[in-house]
């Protein structure tokens, strides 16, 4: 019989080892807590954030039909006011002149059979409030390969009336695959926004999409890390996923990462850690599948490890996971804390 680590069925949140119980007592003792006020007392959805919206249901869920915590919900509103700092804040903001943006994101790209990944840039006002309408922003797409050689670079106009939306993978048809047992090509995109007058930025954060036969994934771009460590948090699931990890240098130097797995929370005996260090070139990509090799036997499935990326300069670092055969892929960035 294999040692089972503490875990249940009702279990909302792996990392914060949270569950259904545990909600609905809480609930029980504190019935008009606000959801942001219960994420923050118990820790959950905050590491790999990859439950939240299964917290935000449940919590939804219970809430409703609760007199107390609507009435509460309601009278916190009309009641709230500015505090000083946001009223020094607004006076700031309304005395200083507005200053053009020049923004830059990285992202990897793969490309594979029945794998394209797109690019969606669109240029609207936040919350589309017609009082703020954004000026026209100048869109820099550069496509990089896994050595960090650049392969395409184009600009393009991009208005409210004009959603930017390129098919970036297709560049990198010609890049050769990682392996026989991961065929995918790997490299980045570079995006850089501009605009010629101060303005709003309003909605023009960089999206990526990646489709495939079975099914979509996307996710929104961020910063670059300067150096240092970032943690992920998946499921031992080898029948149903592969995950991945995927590293971007976004400096025009070389950097050392170091990657290592699995970090558990209790310590499960012949299970120790794997590490996998490499130098990876300017502006290069790589592409790791996290495996667990099968001396591992005590690791029961559905348990949750952390996965460790390191680097010494500046990176970008992203988790994917997908069936067997590669026919969609989700993604998404590490905890932002």
């Amino acid at each position: 019989m294999k040692p089972r680590l503490e875990k249940s069925k009702n279990s909302l949140c792996e990392c914060a080892d949270f569950s259904m119980v545990d909600l609905k007592e809480l609930l029980a003792e504190n019935p008009t807590v606000e959801f942001e006020t219960m994420l923050r007392q118990t820790g959950a959805g905050s590491k790999c954030t990859a439950c939240l919206l299964n917290l935000e249901y449940h919590y939804t869920e219970m809430q409703k039909g609760n007199e107390d915590f609507r009435k509460s919900f309601f009278k916190q509103r009309l009641r709230k006011k500015k505090s000083i700092k946001r009223k020094c804040f607004d006076f700031i903001d309304s005395i200083c002149p507005m200053l053009r943006s020049n923004l830059s994101n990285t992202m990897p790209v793969i490309y594979g059979p029945g794998i394209s990944q797109s690019v969606i840039v669109a240029n609207d006002a936040s919350f589309y409030d017609k009082h703020k309408k954004p000026e026209t922003v100048t869109v820099e797409l550069k496509v990089r390969n896994s050595q960090g050689k650049r392969i395409y670079r184009e600009n393009f106009s991009v208005d409210t009336l004009s959603p930017l939306d390129v098919v970036v993978s297709d560049f990198l048809a010609n890049e050769p695959v990682i392996s026989d047992d991961i065929p995918l090509a790997i490299g980045s995109v570079e995006v850089r926004r501009w605009w010629d007058r101060p303005t709003v930025r309003g909605t023009t954060r960089p999206q990526v999409v990646i489709d495939g036969p079975d099914g979509c994934g996307g996710v929104h771009t961020q910063g670059a890390r300067a150096r240092g460590e970032t943690f992920y948090t998946t499921l031992f699931r080898p029948a149903d996923d592969r995950t991945f990890i995927s590293y971007n240098n976004c400096s025009n130097r070389p950097i050392n990462i170091n990657l290592s797995y699995p970090h558990l929370r209790e310590k499960v005996s012949e299970c120790e850690l794997l590490f996998r260090k490499e130098t990876i070139p300017a502006y290069g990509a790589r592409f790791y599948e996290i495996v667990i090799p099968t001396e591992f036997g005590n690791l029961e499935e559905e348990t949750a490890f952390n996965i460790r990326c390191q680097s010494d300069g500046p990176y970008k670092a992203l988790i994917f996971s997908a069936p067997p055969n590669l026919t969609n892929f989700s993604v998404d960035h590490p905890d932002s804390s």
